[in-house]
């Protein structure tokens, strides 16, 4: 017998069997760990949840997810993590259906997950503190991005942020958006229209998934934590025709530069553009850790991946200095000035990953973000191309 071939991959019954004899495994791993604490069939919606992967601990377990992916071959990119999170998935979403499980109709019901793993995810999250400014944003790409203070949580709390991604499942879809997450922030700050307060943070943003066992997911604390701290605002380094522009009441035209340059680079599938993205994933993890010395050294690894040719082995210091002052020099004078800059920075960076240690006399973190910041910023600004204005684009002042 042999069940319906899809997608080229032949489902075989000694596959079907492998397929039930895991789902057992994972029933009796969830049983014996909870034991008579958890009603599967009451509970089955609090149950999916990556950290449950340890209680199968079972050679067997791993020896038939091993078969299951060597029978769906090449042509599937599911790993060992993915096929134990599915068949909890397709496990607990047909035990919350009611306490009789029918063989056939989970068996078919996981292999169909497993021949088609990935299911389109539709988010939205609460990021930020309320704003000076408000925002409306059609920035679309792969993920369909819109950033908007419109709706009436986000106007009083922050801005939304909406889309949707295609993950195997709830965990890797929040990989997926939280990428998304830094990418937007870590943009928005170098080009000056998004800073980071320095406030406590008591709750983290939750991600709000469509139609999912788990609705309500919270960002990982490193991400959580710094989007939600972090308004939109008037650039400080505006340019004169800028300030002009906002005097006469004009933020929208005074603002479509950086938000064009934003929305552009967000979905600029170039390789610079994807250099860039990553550079200001770096410049988020930089601005978000509490560590002195890891803000440094990760701000350095920003300012490295934008300036820096990977394939070149001479001096990083060297390169870098020399690169960073003339992205940002206007004179010999203000060169020389960044090149001391960038060397007493590095020093200090070499004495944290040797000692541990950041002089405290010297507040380097702050210079080096605004160094990162800065170099970040400037070569999104002077790319030849990449800018691009939705035709869904607002801004306004909420406060002053």
């Amino acid at each position: 017998m042999r069940v319906e071939n899809v997608s080229g991959i032949p489902m075989s019954e000694d596959f079907e069997s492998q397929v039930f004899q895991l789902t057992v495994l994972i029933a009796e791993g969830l049983l014996s760990h909870f034991g008579k604490h958890v009603d599967l069939c009451k509970d089955a919606n609090n149950l999916h949840d990556p950290a449950l992967l340890s209680v199968f601990p079972q050679e067997q377990a791993y020896v038939l997810v091993n078969s299951i992916l060597t029978t769906l071959g090449t042509k599937s990119s599911l790993s060992t993590p993915d096929v134990f999170s599915l068949v909890l998935d397709a496990f607990l979403a047909q035990l919350s259906e009611g306490p009789e499980l029918d063989k056939t109709a989970l068996t078919a019901r996981i292999i169909r997950r497993l021949r088609s793993p990935v299911r389109e995810y539709k988010f939205t999250i609460l990021i930020g503190a309320r704003s000076p400014i408000g925002i409306d944003i059609e920035i679309g790409g792969e993920h369909e991005l819109k950033l908007s203070t419109t709706t009436p949580e986000a106007s009083l709390s922050g801005s939304e942020l909406s889309g949707r991604v295609n993950a195997v499942d709830e965990w890797n879809a929040m990989a997926v958006i939280e990428r998304d997450i830094k990418y937007l922030l870590g943009l928005s700050i170098a080009l000056g229209i998004a800073e980071p307060l320095v406030a406590p943070i008591y709750s983290l943003p939750k991600v709000v998934l469509k139609d999912c066992l788990e609705p309500e997911i919270p960002l990982s604390p490193t991400v959580g934590g710094l989007a939600r701290r972090t308004i939109f605002v008037l650039p400080h380094d505006r340019s004169e025709l800028q300030n002009d522009l906002l005097a006469n009441g004009d933020i929208l035209n005074a603002l479509t530069r950086r938000f064009g340059r934003l929305a552009g680079l967000l979905v600029d599938e170039s390789e610079r553009g994807k250099e860039l993205r990553n550079a200001a994933a770096l410049l988020f993890d930089a601005h978000a850790t509490s560590d002195a010395g890891m803000a440094i050294s990760i701000a350095f690894m920003s300012m490295e991946s934008v300036l820096l040719d990977p394939k070149a082995r001479e001096s990083i210091l060297a390169r870098l200095s020399e690169a960073a002052a003339y992205r940002l020099g206007k004179s010999a004078q203000e060169r020389q000035d960044i090149r001391r800059r960038i060397t007493k920075l590095y020093e200090v960076r070499s004495r944290f990953v040797h000692t541990g240690t950041v002089p405290h006399t010297f507040p380097a973190s702050y210079e080096a973000l605004g160094l990162a910041s800065l170099i970040l910023g400037r070569e999104v600004l002077d790319l030849e191309c990449g800018a691009i204005l939705p035709e869904t684009f607002r801004v306004w002042m909420l406060c002053s």
